[in-house]
């Protein structure tokens, strides 16, 4: 509901307030968590590991108050991709220098939990990687996402544009609905105790993938492909494919700019409606 409402603001000549109330939820949002780690003293992050359970799995990780920064960041990527285009030149050396950045605080954002588990936390560590870690992934992957969309990172652009990556990018979102109901049908009915070893572990991951995937996989065909050829069908009526002529829109009389960017190609066809 927030997206639609968000861009809504963006259509109607209102982006100043769209993207001001979209970056105040960002900063609630870390308030808000790390306000809530604090007085509860929580951990840092989800460790499944007897000694630090304290119900952060049930006042921080499942809350979506909690979880809506990368959201709205991802808002703000979108905005920013449909307006500079595929063309955008960025300086090599900062180019690179980001990239490497990027790299580097992934790498800290998974690995750094080793360290809350061995060697403890204090609570101002705890708030601070609890409400921050989620927004400093979503901006490092933004990054790296505007990057190679702008071109700037050819290599990588290839890379992720094989088929086989393309083909599972249309599962992901499916796969994200399902995991969690897949992983809780697992751990709930489970009635024997499980030894927590490399294997088991690996065999386990492996078959969630490969039912969420697979679930993933018919959800799209019976709802997302579906849905899009319809709305396929609407745009074509409304741009001149057919129909009542008083909601024609000619592909001739749209610049190429609003051929090309969904938000002002909408924009258009709400004025016609």
């Amino acid at each position: 509901m927030l997206a639609p409402f968000l861009l809504m603001l963006s259509i109607l000549g209102m982006p100043l307030i769209c993207w001001t109330l979209n970056g105040t939820i960002i900063i609630a949002s870390i308030l808000f968590t790390g306000y809530i780690v604090y007085i509860g003293d929580h951990i840092p992050t989800l460790m499944l590991l007897p000694e630090f359970i304290n119900g952060y799995y049930e006042e921080i990780y499942i809350k979506p108050w909690c979880r809506i920064g990368p959201y709205c960041f991802g808002l703000v990527l979108g905005e920013i991709l449909s307006n500079v285009g595929r063309n955008f030149k960025i300086n090599k050396i900062l180019n690179t220098s980001l990239w490497l950045i990027s790299i580097f605080t992934i790498l800290f954002i998974i690995y750094y939990p080793y360290k809350f588990a061995k060697y403890g936390y204090d609570i101002y560590e705890s708030v601070a990687y609890a409400s921050l870690h989620r927004l400093a992934w979503s901006i490092v992957w933004s990054w790296m996402i505007f990057s190679m969309v702008t071109g700037n990172f050819p290599l990588a652009d290839r890379f992720f544009s094989w088929p086989p990556f393309i083909f599972l990018s249309r599962l992901t979102y499916g796969v994200f609905l399902l995991q969690w109901l897949v992983y809780s049908h697992f751990t709930i009915s489970n009635r024997t105790y499980l030894s927590a070893t490399t294997s088991f572990g690996a065999v386990m991951i492996t078959g969630i993938y490969m039912i969420t995937n697979a679930g993933a996989f018919v959800m799209t065909l019976l709802i997302e492909y579906p849905t899009q050829s319809l709305l396929h069908i609407y745009q074509n009526y409304l741009l001149g494919s057919g129909g009542d002529k008083r909601f024609e829109i000619r592909p001739s009389a749209l610049t190429n700019d609003q051929k090309n960017n969904p938000v002002k190609l909408t924009a258009v066809i709400r004025a016609h409606i």
